[in-house]
C-alpha cells in the first residue's frame, strides 16, 4: 500500500471526563483494514519512549513531577484518580515512542509512516498543557538530530489549536519550521505569530520566500484537499527539504 501504520492496543485509554475519543486510533485502523488499504505486515508496534529520548526535550525536574497526580491534573485540566493520571502518562509515553518509531521507519523505508497516537504539540520542555504531557514530535526530531540527521525539517500541524509547545521548543533552531493551520478566532493575534497559516520557528529568508507563495488572507478552507499538498511542496522546495521534494514524508 506504500503506507506504514504505528499502532498499539494500549492507545485505547479513557481518562475521566477528558473530551478525547479513546477509540479514534482503533476506528481509523479498523476502517483501513476493512477497506483493504492496510495489511498486517504494514503495522508497526511501538515501545514507550526511553528516558534518554524524553530527556532530549524535557527537563529532569518536569519528568519527575509527572509522578504526582496533581501535576498531571494541571496538564489535562481535570480531576483524576492516581491510576488515571499514571495511565495517561504511560499512554503518552508509549505514543511518543510511536512517533519516534514512525520517523525512523519513514527514513529507513522511504514510505509514508503514520503514528495513530501522538500529536501532543502543546507540551514544552518544563511543563505540559492542553492534554499534552510529552511533546512527541519534538522528541522524535531531537532523536533524529542526535543520530546525525541534518536536513531541514518541516512540521505540518493541522490541529485547530496553535502548536505552541513545538514552536517554543524550536524557536532558536532555524532548521525546524512549522506549517500551522488552525481556527483563527480561537487565537488572539498576539498569541500566534505571523497570523495563523504558516510560521517558521525562527524567521529565515528561505521560509519568508515560501510565505510569499501563500496569498494574504488564505484560510484553511482555501488549502483543503489537493491544494495543501501543492503548497507544502512549494514550501518544502523553498526550505530545501529533500524528503518532501522526493514526495516522501520523514
Amino acid at each position: 500500500s506504500g503506507l506504514l501504520l504505528v499502532y498499539d492496543p494500549r492507545y485505547v485509554v479513557q481518562v475521566g471526563s477528558i473530551p478525547m475519543d479513546p477509540l479514534r486510533a482503533e476506528m481509523v485502523l479498523a476502517f483501513l483494514t476493512d477497506e483493504g488499504l492496510i495489511r498486517r505486515r504494514e503495522l508497526l508496534r511501538p515501545q514507550a519512549a526511553s528516558m534518554k529520548n524524553l530527556r532530549r526535550v524535557h527537563t529532569d525536574k518536569y519528568l519527575e513531577s509527572l509522578q504526582h497526580t496533581e501535576v498531571v491534573e494541571q496538564v489535562v485540566g481535570a480531576q483524576l484518580t492516581d491510576a488515571e493520571a499514571q495511565g495517561l502518562v504511560e499512554f503518552q509515553r508509549l505514543a511518543a515512542g510511536g512517533t519516534v518509531l514512525a520517523t525512523a521507519a519513514a527514513l529507513r523505508t522511504g514510505l509514508v509512516t503514520v503514528n495513530l497516537g501522538g500529536g501532543f504539540h502543546h507540551a514544552a520542555s518544563n511543563r505540559g498543557m492542553g492534554f499534552c504531557a510529552f511533546n512527541d514530535v519534538a522528541i522524535a526530531i531531537a532523536r533524529l538530530r542526535a543520530r546525525g540527521f541534518e536536513a531541514p525539517i518541516l512540521v505540518v500541524d493541522l490541529d485547530i489549536h496553535d502548536g505552541n509547545g513545538t514552536r517554543l521548543l524550536f524557536e532558536d533552531d532555524p532548521t525546524v519550521h512549522t506549517f500551522t493551520m488552525l481556527i483563527p478566532h480561537l487565537h488572539a493575534a498576539s498569541h500566534v505569530p505571523r497570523a495563523y497559516i504558516v510560521e517558521p520557528c525562527q524567521p529565515a529568508p528561505a521560509f519568508d520566500t515560501a510565505l510569499r507563495h501563500i496569498p494574504a488572507g488564505t484560510t484553511g478552507d482555501h488549502l483543503a484537499g489537493g491544494a495543501i499538498v501543492a503548497w507544502l511542496h512549494r514550501i518544502a522546495e523553498s526550505l530545501s527539504i529533500p524528503a518532501m521534494q522526493a514526495g516522501r514524508v520523514a
